[in-house]
This record gives C-alpha cells, sequence and structure tokens, in this order.
C-alpha cells in the first residue's frame, strides 16, 4: 500500500492528536510504514529512524494501517518487555504512563468509530 496518511483525533481529552503514517517501502513480502504522533500536551512523538511498523503484504485497509500504527505508538510500560522503552525519550516516556496514551490505545484496538471525531488526510 504505497500511500502515506494522517490522523487527527479531535477533541480527545482537551488535546488534538494527530499521527502521520507514510509508506517506505516494500521488501521480502511485507509493507514498511514510518509513523509519527504529535500531541499538543507531549509535543512530536517518535518519528526516529526505528519507529517503522511492518505488515504482510496483504494489502491492508487505510483504517487497518492506522489502527496497527497507533497501536505500536501507544504501547505503555507492561505491554511488552522492558527493554523495547530503552530508546524512548523523556517525553515519549511520559506519554507511555499518560491516560491519553491509554485512551489512544482503546481507540486503535476498538476502531476508528468510537466517535465521531476522525478525519483522514493524505499526505
Amino acid at each position: 500500500m504505497s500511500a502515506n496518511y494522517t490522523q487527527v483525533y479531535e477533541p480527545l481529552i482537551n488535546t488534538q492528536v494527530k499521527l502521520i503514517v507514510k509508506y517506505v517501502e516494500t521488501k521480502d513480502g511485507r509493507d514498511y510504514y514510518k509513523f509519527q504522533l504529535e500531541t499538543s500536551q507531549y509535543g512530536i512523538l517518535f518519528g526516529k529512524d526505528n519507529d517503522i511498523v511492518d505488515m504482510p503484504l496483504f494489502r491492508y485497509s487505510r483504517s487497518y494501517v492506522l489502527s496497527q500504527c497507533l497501536f505500536f505508538a501507544t504501547l505503555r510500560l507492561g505491554d511488552t518487555d522492558k527493554e523495547f522503552f530503552d530508546s524512548y525519550t523523556q517525553a515519549e516516556l511520559e506519554f507511555a504512563k499518560s491516560f491519553l496514551c491509554e485512551a489512544l490505545q482503546i481507540k486503535s484496538v476498538y476502531g476508528f468509530q468510537l466517535r465521531n471525531d476522525t478525519h483522514y488526510y493524505l499526505v
């Protein structure tokens, strides 16, 4: 899926959240996407070279790709190995411990249509 998407959530807990997902490449039967999460409360999170999500090469829907990237961005302490968070910045660690992160993780699991606050933009 060689498209780039931006996902904006507003209003969510009095903060605006924007998820930017960019297609990177297809290699070895997998699509690779780079993502960046921007919040009015924590600033720009992720977006480093190692913040890449890969998926088997099936033509997934835009909402599926976005939900998987959002889920990856909202992993919380205890969701996976402690070493996973070693490369996190201080802001990313604070975000991972926040209620906002938990709320967005729920949104990533249960879909984008929990509330009518989802807008898609091609970038």
